[in-house]
């Protein structure tokens, strides 16, 4: 398990519990999930991972979530996040959120030791396209999955568009050129659009 690649990132949330001023990070696993026998809280709708995840830091017996970006759905769990890692499975179209409580105290420390840089996540437009004015003419990739398509964006690449179909990987230069993409007889249909967002 600890070869699994994952894509992590951390947010910070802050919140007073009796006398105590604790603040909250959330390591998050992209297409990851629990295997069963998880005790699921409660469930509700959000419109990306990060409602999710500040849905998991109000409630406080929440240590778990899961954030379903196909439907827009997010659940939380009492798992314990130091049982994440032998429970986690494989699951596209998932975010696997886990919370960590730290003392305000310890928090420079904190995000010292576990925030990596730089850190960005990836939003999910379909079937979208970059168009061929807002691509490069060349594709990146063929043959690719999604994660694969999205591990070429380096240095100042903005985001890429993926085809499901052809499994094909293209470079987006101009993400504001993006368009829905209507020919679902297309052999590459649906695309996928993926762009960088920075966390502040």
């Amino acid at each position: 398990m600890a070869s699994m690649i994952r894509t992590v990132f951390f947010t910070l949330f802050f919140r007073k519990i009796g006398t105590e001023n604790v603040g909250f990070f959330f390591s998050i696993y992209e297409n990851r999930a629990l295997n069963t026998g998880s005790n699921l809280l409660r469930s509700s709708s959000a419109k990306d991972t990060m409602l999710c995840a500040r849905a998991c830091a109000t409630q406080i017996n929440c240590q778990t979530a899961i954030f379903h970006f196909d439907e827009n759905k997010c659940e939380l769990y009492e798992k314990r996040t130091e049982d994440i890692l032998k429970t986690m499975v494989k699951s596209e179209g998932h975010h696997l959120i886990t919370k960590v409580r730290i003392g305000i105290s310890n928090l420079k420390q904190e995000i010292k030791a576990n925030i990596p840089s730089p850190v960005f996540s990836w939003l999910h437009f379909t079937p979208q396209w970059c168009s061929l004015a807002g691509r490069s003419g060349e594709r990146l990739a063929t043959g690719t999955t999604a994660d694969e398509c999205k591990e070429l964006c380096k240095g100042n690449c903005l985001g890429v568009e993926w085809w499901e179909g052809t499994k094909s990987c293209f470079e987006c230069t101009d993400p504001s050129k993006k368009v829905v993409y209507t020919s679902t007889n297309d052999n590459g249909y649906p695309p996928h659009v993926f762009l960088k967002s920075q966390n502040s």
